[in-house]
């Protein structure tokens, strides 16, 4: 159980680390909730209402990103169906990175 626990939880910090390198997952969730339309995709993005600059290309998913989410998905679908008390034994960190990372996708 807790050594199941600290896999998913090591597994969940190092995949939302290359997920957010660059802070590329963060600029995506401010661009959510910033309701400036942008018609040109550029490398200039300009700010999101707290005047935190958004550049819109660098903010973009690769391919290999989408991949690197699903299979996360997967993981913690897989290991919640399996042994569900897993995400109460770290408070739930490791999911709440999981949902951030899809909802940024």
């Amino acid at each position: 159980g807790m050594a199941i626990a600290q896999l998913v939880q090591g597994l969940s910090a190092c995949v939302w680390a290359e997920l957010d390198a660059n802070c590329k997952a963060t600029q995506r969730l401010r661009l959510l909730k910033d309701s400036v339309v942008r018609m040109q995709v550029g490398e200039a993005g300009g700010s999101d209402q707290e005047g935190n600059a958004i550049s819109i290309a660098a903010a973009q998913m690769l391919p290999g990103d989408f991949a690197l989410v699903e299979a996360w998905s997967r993981m913690t679908r897989d290991v919640g169906r399996k042994c569900a008390a897993v995400y109460a034994a770290d408070g739930g960190a490791a999911l709440l990175l999981a949902l951030r990372a899809a909802v940024s996708a």
